[in-house]
């Protein structure tokens, strides 16, 4: 059966963090293969921001989460963390700028960026539609996949980012901006073809209006649930959301699971959640786009092709 697991702490230091994740992977159910071998960790990395401002996920979690992948699975398991370029970011800035290369250098794990390597392209039947997906073949060779994203709400379009959007990182083409005026059947092609074992969601900062302090944990072993949780916490309506409806549709999770609150805060999240105003929203986002392109022309880096840049 579908689970989600909501936790909260008024304090999280590295300690809490690890008892907290102990305690979602108690709760949840999930079926690796018998061997597990290869496994995949995808957090959430949006551009260069720090995990203080509620945009990416907190290194903590994913230390914790090799930790407890190693007592569960063993010391001689392999894991990858996995992030790929996007529009607007190039991992080979933003593993340093948010010191996932020193995480996994102290953990003794593989760093790795999807849009190098081997890369193959999958096709992906939807109900509707074929979708061709470019991958890296570490994703179709992984025997357990960690879905690690964030709880946040994008400003422009306003649409709820969390576990379903979080694997649209996992494809390695670069410019995938390309593919936003059909985000939602890209989002249900990636999810059908990895699947997430295991989901464990970033709420200790949030992101909405402005970011906030939370301190919650989501855990869930179905994409569809999580989101549904995440999207009421935000303010808004599941199944208004295309992301969650096209994921449905293709058979991604189940709206009926087991919702578990044992510090019973999921009404106290849906108020304190910083609820986004649309409006604000584009004046907020033309500012941090000028910004961007002041930055481009100091560090020489990439803009998303909206700008025109690319």
């Amino acid at each position: 059966m579908s689970k989600v697991i909501i936790l909260n702490r008024d304090q999280y230091d590295q300690y809490i963090i690890d008892e907290m994740i102990e305690n979602i992977l108690e709760v949840i159910s999930y079926s690796p293969s018998a061997d597990v071998q290869r496994i995949v960790i995808k957090p959430n990395m949006m551009y260069y921001w720090d995990a203080s401002t509620g945009e990416t996920t907190d290194p903590r979690i994913v230390s914790s989460i090799i930790d407890s992948l190693r007592r569960i699975f063993g010391e001689d398991i392999d894991i990858y963390v996995a992030e790929s370029d996007a529009s607007s970011m190039k991992t080979k800035y933003v593993f340093k700028v948010l010191e996932y290369d020193k995480l996994c250098e102290k953990k003794r794990v593989k760093l790795v960026n999807l849009s190098d390597g081997e890369i193959v392209t999958e096709k992906v039947q939807l109900h509707k539609d074929i979708v061709k997906l470019k991958v890296n073949k570490l994703l179709l060779s992984a025997d357990f996949v960690v879905n690690v994203p964030k709880l946040k709400v994008h400003r422009e379009p306003p649409v709820l980012s969390c576990a379903l959007k979080n694997f649209f990182g996992l494809i390695s083409t670069q410019y995938k901006y390309q593919y936003h005026q059909n985000l939602s059947i890209y989002v249900s092609a990636i999810n059908k073809l990895i699947k997430s074992n295991v989901i464990i969601v970033d709420g200790l900062v949030v992101n909405g209006k402005f970011p906030k302090k939370m301190g919650i944990l989501i855990g869930a072993n179905d994409p569809v649930s999580c989101d549904i949780i995440a999207s009421k916490i935000v303010g808004r309506n599941p199944m208004q959301d295309q992301i969650i409806s096209s994921a449905i549709n293709e058979g991604l999770g189940k709206m009926d699971f087991q919702f578990i609150d044992p510090d019973s805060i999921f009404n106290t999240a849906i108020k304190k959640f910083p609820q986004l105003n649309p409006f604000l929203s584009k004046i907020s986002w033309s500012m941090q786009l000028k910004l961007l392109k002041i930055y481009v022309k100091l560090i020489g880096d990439i803009l998303p092709p909206i700008m025109g840049e690319d």
